[in-house]
């Protein structure tokens, strides 16, 4: 039988969520509240106002039975989908507290890696450890495309304008795919290591790519022509995102939170690279990339940065680093608002929280953890 679509089309289609102040940290189940807290409830975050994928939960009967290793929001800010190690994407409506898990999506064989809505709210695009990247139409029958970019898929980035998506992998190489027609699919070879930091940027006539120690800015209708490059040999370049003007551009990795004005390529570089050079690696450093010997400002973490986005109308940074803090900057101002610890007891040599994205409204961060659950942090109370 065809593949079908996810059953989706009322909260796809739904009005919008402004915000999530309605969530209700007493409507926590009293299990996911005490696995939260590694044993005690009283040690969970009181910005966590929901927790998600709550497996290893007393009755619990959704969740990822794994780890959770990708997380997307929908444009709409209702729909949230979560990919986990046990091969499954799960889809979540936000807009009750609290929230209720309304599909599972169980086409991957290997664990979902990297999760992304396309910019119209139609599609949602996942990628797995296996190479495989299944974009879903969300609402309608149109049939679920497929691709195979034969290596782990380390990164997704999807087009502002157009329905384009880029696919980063392990085999160092990014491929370009035009999801409205058969043609105009691209490979970009030359990078260094798995391509995590993907972002379109210029119309989507450009592609940011960061992966180890390379930062490169590539013209895709000129022939994937490389315009420039940062390397930075010491430095993982983990994420990139376009801040909502399109004039900003957020990498982590030691990377960057980019620019006022839309003509100047600036960015914020986060810091990510070996441990010989802590003081380097913890930054997040506001960089001019007209003019790379200048710094414009400077986030010191304590933690290596592990994902980094912007919040809200792009004057906020949200970063997460891998001692399971999430942070909310004022970068402008160099200024730290707020720091969530989320995990009491880390597991060794491995990210206890490997990604997160930020909710439109701008004060509420949605963060993965190994242990299967997704956490709703609250950054900031007033808009």
């Amino acid at each position: 039988p065809p593949p079908r679509a996810p059953r989706l089309p009322a909260i796809a289609a739904g009005d919008g969520l402004k915000n999530l102040d309605h969530l209700d940290r007493s409507q926590i189940p009293a299990g996911a509240l005490r696995a939260a807290g590694d044993g005690d409830p009283k040690r969970a975050a009181e910005e966590i106002v929901a927790v998600l994928a709550a497996s290893g939960t007393p009755g619990a009967d959704d969740g990822h039975s794994g780890s959770a290793e990708a997380v997307a929001i929908h444009p709409n800010g209702r729909l949230l989908a979560t990919g986990g190690a046990d091969t499954t994407v799960r889809l979540w409506d936000l807009s009750g507290s609290p929230p209720k898990q309304t599909d599972v999506l169980r086409e991957h064989k290997k664990g979902v890696t990297a999760l992304a809505f396309t910019s119209d709210g139609k599609r949602l695009v996942s990628g797995d450890a296996g190479g495989e990247v299944i974009v879903r139409p969300i609402g309608s029958q149109d049939p679920v495309q497929r691709f195979d970019v034969r290596a782990c898929v380390a990164g997704l980035a999807v087009g502002r304008t157009r329905n384009v998506v880029a696919v980063g992998a392990d085999d160092e190489k990014v491929r370009v795919f035009d999801l409205d027609s058969k043609g105009g699919d691209a490979v970009i070879p030359g990078n260094r290591g798995p391509c995590t930091g993907l972002a379109f940027t210029d119309g989507d006539r450009h592609l940011t790519v960061g992966s180890l120690g390379l930062l490169r800015f590539i013209d895709l209708t000129d022939g994937n022509k490389e315009l420039r490059n940062l390397p930075e040999s010491k430095v993982w370049f983990r994420a990139v995102a376009l801040g909502p003007d399109g004039g900003k551009l957020l990498a982590n990795g030691r990377g960057f939170v980019a620019g006022e004005r839309p003509a100047d390529l600036l960015a914020v570089l986060a810091g990510f690279g070996n441990n010989t050079d802590l003081t380097r690696q913890n930054a997040v450093s506001v960089r001019d990339l007209t003019n790379e010997r200048v710094t414009l400002k400077t986030l010191p973490h304590d933690g290596r940065v592990w994902r980094a986005a912007f919040a809200g109308d792009g004057k906020q940074a949200v970063t997460l680093t891998d001692d399971s803090r999430v942070h909310l900057w004022d970068w402008a101002k160099e200024a730290l608002l707020k720091s969530v610890l989320l995990v009491h007891e880390p597991m060794a040599n491995t990210p206890n929280c490997p990604t997160m994205v930020v909710h439109p409204d701008g004060r509420h961060a949605i963060v993965c953890r190994v242990n299967g659950q997704v956490y709703v942090v609250r950054l900031s109370e007033t808009p």
